[in-house]
């Protein structure tokens, strides 16, 4: 499915910021450069998978933000995006940050305003909700060009993007898929970006399953194994026929001049 023949609603997301040219991360200063002469908030799409489910789809950019929209980030944000060296890394972050409070509040029905989510992370690292707020599971990605935020009230949650224009080889695709998925990699077309698109997409459904399930990238990514006619985990990769196995969406997106392959895994348990 195509993300943008999906039935999407504009949300204006505030809060959102991407900081310029700055040596330091100092929320003041931030304000007062990155917004200087511009109102408004950005807007991202919301795709609601289900009332309990939702996708949001954040270009980077700093079109209409205004400097009254950055009280969703606080303080711990900036001291976490500080130690990010790489600006467009850091600003990336902190945009999707911004949507991520937004989006937390609003799966939850306000439950909390968008700067009182605190964040913490699991032994291995990964960054959840702290005990003391609601129970949300979220996920987020980001490429060159824009990030994807997904939220759920329901159970685990993973998302992932793939550019179809990043520097890669077609030749390292048996090093990440099945001997099945290699061998029907691009089936009936010749074409070299069909066949990249194809990988990014099962590339994409692998990231997002394992980031669903909490594992880190690793050679059990291929056995982790998808049907591309109907981006569903084979019986190989569940182990029985029939077996339960999470939901699973996928996109094609356009941003900056370049395609991406998104993939969403999900569980309404």
């Amino acid at each position: 499915m195509n993300w943008f023949d999906a039935k999407i609603h504009p949300s204006v997301i505030k809060g959102a910021i991407f900081a310029r040219k700055t040596k330091r991360l100092e929320p003041d200063r931030i304000a007062s450069e990155a917004c200087q002469g511009v109102d408004g908030a950005p807007k991202v799409e919301r795709n609601a998978i289900s009332d309990d489910v939702a996708v949001y789809y954040v270009p980077h950019t700093l079109e209409k933000c205004g400097a009254s929209e950055l009280s969703a980030l606080t303080l711990a944000d900036y001291r976490e995006f500080a130690a990010i060296k790489h600006p467009g890394s850091r600003n990336r972050s902190m945009l999707a940050r911004a949507v991520l409070r937004h989006a937390l509040s609003e799966i939850t029905n306000g439950s909390l305003s968008p700067s009182e989510w605190v964040f913490t992370r699991d032994e291995f690292g990964k960054p959840q909700v702290d005990a003391s707020c609601p129970q949300v599971f979220f996920s987020c990605s980001h490429s060159e060009g824009c990030s994807m935020v997904a939220v759920s009230t329901k159970g685990v949650i993973g998302i992932d993007l793939a550019c179809h224009q990043a520097n890669f080889d077609l030749t390292i695709a048996e090093l990440f898929l099945s001997q099945r998925e290699t061998s029907t990699l691009g089936e009936g077309s010749s074409s070299n970006s069909l066949k990249r698109q194809a990988f990014c997409r099962l590339w994409a459904l692998k990231e997002a399953y394992l980031k669903m399930n909490g594992e880190a990238l690793s050679e059990r990514i291929r056995d982790v194994e998808f049907d591309h006619a109907t981006d569903r985990l084979t019986q190989t990769a569940t182990g029985e026929e029939g077996a339960a196995q999470p939901e699973f969406r996928t996109w094609q997106l356009a941003a900056g001049g370049r395609s991406y392959s998104a993939a969403l895994a999900f569980t309404l348990n």
